[in-house]
Formats: C-alpha cells, structure tokens, sequence
C-alpha cells in the first residue's frame, strides 16, 4: 500500500534511498544489519516528487492517507525524516510546540490524536537552537541524533525535544540492494519509530492491551 503524493500516482518509488534506508532502519531483515523491527509492514507514502522538491500540503495528504487507512492496514506508526524549510532550503527552528503556524505539525499532532504513534526528525543544523516541523508538534515524539559515544551528532536540538537515537554512519537498505550508510536525524528517527512497533506488538500479545501513543 502507499501512494506518491510528489507525483501524483501510485507508485511511490524512492529514487535517492532516503527513504529506503529509513525503511531498512525499521524492518530490515539483513541477517548483519537488523532493522529495530525485522520483518514490519512497511506503507510508503511518497511526499517529494523524484527530483527532491517537496510541499507542506503533500506531506498533510500523506499523513490523512495513514489515518484514513489505518484500519485496512493495521498503521500504527508514522515515521516523518523530514523537515519544513523557508523555501530556500534553510530549516525553521521552534524552541516551544509549533502547531498554531505549522499546518504540518498540527496535522501530525493531529493523527496521534486517532491513535497513531507519530515520531519525526529534529533537523540536522547542529547548534541551532530549535527544532523543525511536523518535529515540533505538541503530539508528535521529536528524535534528535547521537553517535556511539552518545554525542549529539548533526542535530537540532531544543528543551521541548522528546529523545535521542542513533544517526550517525547508520548501515541500511539503499536501492542498489545493497547495504549503504548515512548519517542525520533522519536516520535517527527510524529507531524510535520501530522501537513504537515492538512496544505496541508486546502489549498485544503478552497482555492483549493495545497501548495509546501517548503510552
């Protein structure tokens, strides 16, 4: 399932392996690279067309496409690597919750609210103090990047950021079907969201409780 919303059809194929090495990070089932979450369900929602150029009203239609669709195919997270800029490519830095001038960030808040964990990148300005929509979302569980040694590595960083997760010279999927490696929040993000799947698959099935995003 999935849909390209950058090219308005139905194949949302990644062509720069941002994607792919975001999905990796999750679902992986390399025997040597292991995503957080082997073997997930992956929906791919396609928000920038394939030369890169993306809209804040494309990533809103992915968002309402997981929640309208999330009973079909049992969605239960949204993981965003993105990241709103000024037009020109500059990311816009937030220090407090960003959804009353961010339509992305209200809309990202906005799916927690109909009960999916909803997780996205901080920005990879490291040093800026702030961090970028839909991150800002008052709902939405923001993933700044740190290295081994626990060092923030290119990360936006602010006092309402939720958590940390591995970002730097992460291994994972990249379209030649191979194993390649990048390095961001981008990366970053994926850990948490597939750290998300495995709570929500344990409670159901060690307790038949299906736990709320906020839990």
């Amino acid at each position: 399932g999935g849909y390209d919303y950058g090219n308005d059809d139905e194949d949302p194929q990644d062509q720069h392996s941002h994607g792919t090495h975001v999905a990796g990070i999750v679902a992986s089932e390399d025997p040597v690279y292991l995503g957080v979450a082997p073997g997930a369900k992956i929906v791919a929602l396609k928000v920038f067309t394939d030369a890169g150029a993306g809209s804040v009203s494309d990533a809103i239609s992915g968002i309402d496409w997981c929640v309208d669709n999330a009973s079909l195919f049992n969605i239960s997270v949204i993981t965003m690597s993105i990241g709103v800029t000024d037009g020109g490519g500059t990311e816009i830095p937030y220090t407090s919750f960003c959804d009353s001038n961010q339509a992305l960030a209200a809309k990202a808040s906005w799916a927690v609210t109909q009960g999916i964990f909803v997780d996205a990148s901080s920005g990879n300005t490291q040093g800026t103090d702030g961090i970028t929509a839909p991150a800002c979302g008052i709902n939405v569980t923001s993933v700044g990047s740190v290295d081994d040694n626990d060092a923030l590595s290119n990360s936006n960083t602010a006092v309402i950021m939720s958590v940390l997760a591995p970002g730097a010279s992460i291994n994972s999927t990249v379209l030649s079907g191979n194993m390649g490696t990048k390095s961001g929040t981008s990366m970053a993000a994926p850990h948490v969201a597939g750290t998300a799947a495995l709570l929500i698959q344990y409670w159901k099935k060690a307790y038949n409780v299906n736990i709320t995003p906020f839990q």
